[in-house]
């Protein structure tokens, strides 16, 4: 099965007005400048500067004193300098949130006057502003959070009106999230302003495969919100989890990281009660770069992770040592039947053990940013993630699935980005936005499906095992 979808908006904010989107992927500062008795200053030059980067916004403030940048990068530190004639002011060690604006009161004084910077903050009247509940979190703050999946949703789940709970389907446990109470399927995931839930329905956790589509390392900050009445928040009826990925900045910096667990390190009892967890191996490993390609003005941000998980199958015959055996079935009547398919037919219908269930995960991401101008920037987001997951069968207490009948579950997913954000005037503030999404998923049995797929199933009555295909 292919989906491909295509997005193509041009995105207008009027002076003063505050962006709120849903799948915005910038922040803005908003600051009132006024002199040391308290007046207004109407034309002070404004400078907002990226220090990370070197991305500068300029602005000049209107008569109300009031200055208003734009299509900001999320984060910081941010320096915002003014002046006017012989004044001067600074406000320094500003982070922005993705979707909001922060406030900032400016003082200028006397150049000669000036001894040091102060840091002046105004908390932003959130009435109007936004459609329903959200909350906003930092690279920093995913990286406090433990994680023993390191998947996002164990740093949404920190959110009061967010619920992450496990579910089970034949033999596969996974995790699904709920925004207000509502099933996953009906919140929309974004990264990078391009949506990425589950079109087909098939996952129960929200990703269009059975893993998120991207590594924490990769995250610079998302932001979750309940959908209340904004119909800029399409494709969800309940909630919207958005993400906004890294980028590179004027220093080079990198990290290497590798991650392993198994049932050896998992405690076999509770409070004196014994527990079955099972044998299983994770191994995780991955690393990120990103710095200048010409300071101040190009950057380059790129992440790969692969994730890889394997556990022997639940469902086996009695007396082979499955977590569950099928009662009825035992492993001598299971090798017959084997043993027919492979002498009659020549068709291997593998074992009655329950086999290995494995799972392979591998996302890659690469992040470019621009710096054009003072009054135009550009982001470029190309992001892949492929999904490769043995599934068992399953089984009931009458039924045995062989090995061949498991099945292979394949999710490819690429996506392109790119973003331009330009002011053109104080009044007028552009995002152009070009996305690009293609997920292909693909269901093949273990045994191929050139010919059958064999099914041991007690019979009625005194009929004993019987093979279906």
């Amino acid at each position: 099965m292919n989906i491909r979808k295509l997005f193509f908006g041009v995105l207008a904010s009027v002076f003063l007005t505050t962006p709120a989107f849903a799948q915005e992927t910038t922040s803005a500062i908003r600051g009132v400048v006024t002199d040391s008795s308290g007046a207004v200053v109407s034309g002070a030059e404004i400078s907002v500067v990226h220090e990370p980067s070197g991305s500068v916004s300029s602005q000049v403030t209107n008569e109300q004193g009031v200055f208003l940048a734009r299509n900001l990068r999320v984060g910081g530190p941010y320096l915002v300098t003014g002046e006017s004639g012989a004044k001067y002011g600074a406000v320094d060690s500003i982070f922005l949130e993705l979707s909001e604006t922060e406030r900032v009161r400016l003082v200028l004084s006397a150049a000669e006057s000036v001894e040091e910077i102060v840091v002046v903050g105004q908390a932003v009247n959130a009435g109007g502003l936004i459609t329903g509940p959200r909350s906003t979190l930092s690279a920093s703050q995913i990286g406090d959070i433990a994680s023993v999946n390191r998947d996002l949703k164990d740093a949404v789940a920190t959110q009061p009106f967010v619920n992450v709970y496990s579910i089970s389907f034949n033999s596969d446990d996974t995790e699904s999230i709920s925004i207000a109470g509502t099933n996953a399927r009906y919140s929309a995931f974004s990264v990078d302003g391009i949506g990425q839930s589950d079109d087909f329905g098939l996952e129960y956790g929200g990703y269009p495969g059975v893993k998120s589509p991207l590594s924490l390392d990769s995250v610079e900050q998302v932001s979750v919100s309940v959908v209340d009445y904004d119909v800029r928040d399409s494709g969800s009826t309940a909630g919207v989890i958005n993400v906004v990925t890294k980028s590179g900045t004027n220093e080079l910096s990198g990290s290497a990281y590798g991650f392993t667990t198994s049932d050896s390190w998992v405690g076999d009892e509770i409070d004196g009660q014994e527990l079955t967890v099972g044998e299983f191996e994770e191994d995780t490993k991955g690393f990120t770069l990103g710095g200048p390609i010409l300071e101040d003005k190009l950057f380059f941000f790129v992440n790969y992770d692969k994730f890889e998980k394997s556990e022997p199958g639940i469902w086996g015959a009695s007396g082979s040592g499955a977590l569950r055996e099928v009662d009825g079935v035992t492993v001598a009547d299971a090798d017959r039947i084997i043993a027919i398919a492979n002498d009659v037919y020549g068709y291997d219908a593998g074992s009655a053990s329950g086999g290995v269930n494995s799972l392979l995960d591998e996302d890659s991401l690469i992040k470019l940013d621009w710096n054009i101008n003072d009054s135009h920037r550009a982001t470029y987001t190309r992001q892949t993630s492929e999904n490769n997951d043995v599934r068992e069968y399953g089984g009931s207490n009458t039924v045995l699935a062989l090995t061949s009948g498991n099945y292979i579950k394949t999710t490819d997913l690429s996506a392109d980005s790119f973003q331009v954000f330009s002011d053109w005037n104080d009044k007028l503030s552009t995002t152009f936005r070009y996305g690009d999404r293609l997920v292909e998923t693909s269901q093949a049995s273990v045994g191929g499906d050139d010919f059958m797929r064999a099914i041991v199933e007690l019979g009625e009555g005194n009929r004993g095992p019987q093979v279906l295909v």
